[in-house]
């Protein structure tokens, strides 16, 4: 695995790069969820702000993450 894409995922999922690397699941959905819901909230906001457009695209796709769900 790269070690950047190792570096960011351990960022991402708050655990060691060791852990990435090791192939066991460290990363309990129940755990994490919260962590990840907040994430793209936050990635929702900025789109928002940066983006052109992004708000009418919000519009016509409602479910960008889990289709019929989120």
């Amino acid at each position: 695995m790269n070690e950047v894409l190792c570096r960011q995922m351990a960022i991402d999922y708050c655990c060691s790069p060791a852990d990435v690397l090791d192939g066991r699941n460290h990363f309990s959905l129940h755990r994490f969820l919260p962590l990840i819901a907040k994430r793209i909230r936050n990635e929702e906001a900025v789109l928002e702000r940066g983006l052109a457009g992004y708000e009418e695209y919000k519009q016509r796709v409602k479910y960008k993450v889990i289709p019929g769900l989120w």
